[in-house]
């Protein structure tokens, strides 16, 4: 019963139906259906080779790996409490968005959210780890643009900004065509520190370039501190004066790097400034101690001749941090990357949304198929098209990400595009985000353990969730399974306000028991159902006159309704409706 893999685009499975046999379809649990290849009955099966008898595949789609129940069953919490906040009508509250905002950075948490801007998050190991890190990547993109409040559009490109310094080698990562063609940062900086000149090796320039371009100071100020120009200064070897000069000069220029403050309160870096005028003022004369050390052809001559490399790799980046494209396009090798290095080093007080939506586009001609679904949800957002946002995430990112997504799409303000996706569907009470929900349960039905997170998840389904709950509640296999799993489905049922399924739980489970001999359990769930037990007891039966399986046998049952004639007239008729209804449920088991 494993989920089969795709064999071709949009196919699940294939199964093999050949002449003269019969394909019985039917449905299981939520998405999960059942085919079964049924060989013909003439032919004897000893006759038949061991690929023409009957075959049954069960198709599963939506199917959850290890870390995907992980992530379910540690965001279902905060999930509830939000769904909590909303039934109690706190969503017209005007600080609504710091709840909305709570209940982000907690699920982003479970998705492994790092704040940290001094260094870029890895590339995930794992197919697993990558459809975390897809998720959290678009989830984090949302918080920026629909949750988090901003004091300017400033301070919301510098988190935008920082999205992209955290994320780049994720995205670099999705690209699986080019992935091998791009050497990772953490691998390009492994080898380096353990070369006793490491000035000398290709990537040590070109690794000090790009954690500069990305806005990794402190870890480019590291590197330039491994240089064997220091030590050889210290040493009172003249012939790397003018490297060491160059050093000094670069590392002190990284140092008083300017930066404009986003709304959270990460480190970066020593001058950070609230307002744009003072960071433009303060940028001007920054930048022209940048150009004064370019422009300084003596020290750059005598540093050429001691170490040609330092000279031209120093020179790269000075011309990078002063904005220079050529600079800025050589130095990164993908479409995050050169956004970065934009946003940071050129066009860093962007006036508008469009204007970036521009500036994103362009960089975005070194984008591959395999990142399309950052880059569109990237562009939908900056374009304020947010039904195409929730097109493509629904398309795309699957049905535990639509289930959680809509609280941060409703924290945007200005809910007019969001008419349609509220408005009820056509034939059914619910709107499209609880049908997202409803669809995320079902996926979560094919797993038997996940069953409790499908009754708390169906449960707060507005106006389709009581009916749902009490099917899936009503339909659960309790009476195979041990009282513990029994108990809890009542004690969910009881806690959503559903007592009458509660109660028909107990009854089948206790007369299922009854039907085996196992009496003392019988009469443990059959309490408070006096009616049956005194039908039960009306029968003049005892323990080892019960045999297993009687009440599967229809006509014994029937024989045991006739058995009521000593009852009184006033509670006959009752108690013969109600034991009839309880022997139909179980049959139906």
């Amino acid at each position: 019963e494993a989920e089969e893999g795709m064999e071709e685009e949009g196919c699940l499975t294939k199964v093999t139906c050949g002449a003269n046999r019969r394909l019985h379809i039917s449905w299981g649990a939520g998405n999960e259906l059942h085919l079964c290849d049924i060989a013909p009955t003439g032919v004897p099966a000893s006759s038949r080779r061991k690929d023409e008898g009957s075959n049954l595949t069960v198709v599963k789609w939506g199917w959850q790996s290890g870390s995907e129940r992980r992530v379910c069953y540690d965001c279902l919490e905060p999930w509830i409490e939000i769904q909590k906040q909303r039934t109690n009508g706190l969503a017209g509250e005007g600080n609504w968005w710091a709840s909305v905002l709570e209940y982000s950075e907690r699920v982003s948490q479970v998705l492994g959210r790092q704040d940290d801007l001094r260094v870029p998050r890895e590339v995930p190991a794992n197919e697993e780890d990558m459809w975390i890190a897809v998720r959290r990547i678009v989830w984090e993109l949302l918080e920026i643009f629909y949750v988090r409040p901003s004091a300017s559009l400033s301070a919301q490109i510098q988190d935008f900004l920082g999205w992209l310094q955290r994320n780049s080698q994720v995205v670099i990562g999705l690209d699986r065509k080019h992935a091998s063609d791009v050497i990772p940062l953490e691998t390009m900086l492994r080898g380096i520190y353990e070369c006793e000149l490491p000035e000398e090796e290709e990537q040590y320039w070109a690794s000090v370039e790009l954690l500069v371009l990305l806005g990794f100071n402190e870890a480019a100020i590291d590197l330039l501190g491994i240089h064997s120009a220091w030590t050889r200064w210290q040493n009172r070897d003249t012939a790397v004066r003018a490297q060491f000069e160059i050093l000094e000069s670069l590392i002190t220029i990284l140092q008083k790097m300017p930066r404009l403050a986003g709304s959270n309160s990460a480190s970066l870096g020593v001058k950070v400034f609230n307002n744009v005028s003072d960071y433009n003022l303060y940028k001007s004369k920054w930048s022209l101690a940048c150009r004064q050390l370019l422009q300084n052809e003596v020290l750059w001559q005598e540093c050429s001749e001691s170490s040609a490399r330092t000279a031209k790799g120093a020179k790269t980046v000075l011309n990078g941090l002063l904005g220079q494209e050529t600079a800025l396009r050589d130095g990164t090798r993908a479409w995050s990357e050169l956004l970065c290095a934009q946003l940071l080093h050129r066009y860093p007080t962007i006036e508008s949304l469009s204007e970036l939506s521009s500036l994103t586009e362009y960089c975005m001609e070194r984008c591959s198929k395999d990142s399309e679904v950052i880059v569109d949800i990237l562009l939908a957002i900056l374009n304020d098209n947010v039904q195409e946002v929730i097109s493509l995430s629904s398309q795309t990112l699957g049905p535990w990400f639509m289930a959680h997504a809509p609280e941060l799409i409703l924290a945007r303000p200005g809910q007019r595009e969001l008419r349609e996706v509220l408005t009820p569907i056509q034939g059914r009470q619910g709107n499209q985000f609880e049908f997202f929900v409803l669809d995320f349960a079902e996926a979560l039905m094919t797993n038997p353990s996940m069953w409790q997170t499908v009754c708390e998840y169906l449960a707060w389904c507005p106006t389709c969730g009581e009916t749902a709950l009490q099917t899936f509640l009503s339909h659960l296999p309790l009476t195979i399974q041990d009282d513990k799993a029994a108990l809890l489905a009542m004690q969910i049922a009881n806690k959503h306000g559903l007592p009458a399924v509660a109660a028909q739980i107990s009854r089948s489970v206790g007369l299922h028991s009854w039907s085996k001999g196992q009496r003392a359990r019988a009469l443990f769930w059959l309490r408070g159902h006096d009616d049956v037990l005194k039908v039960l007891e009306a029968t003049g039966r005892q323990e080892q006159e019960i045999s297993p399986g009687q009440w599967e046998d229809e006509e014994e049952c029937w024989k045991l309704l006739e058995l009521l004639e000593d009852m009184p007239d006033s509670k006959k008729h009752a108690v013969r409706l109600k034991l009839a209804r309880s022997m139909a449920e179980h049959f139906l088991h």
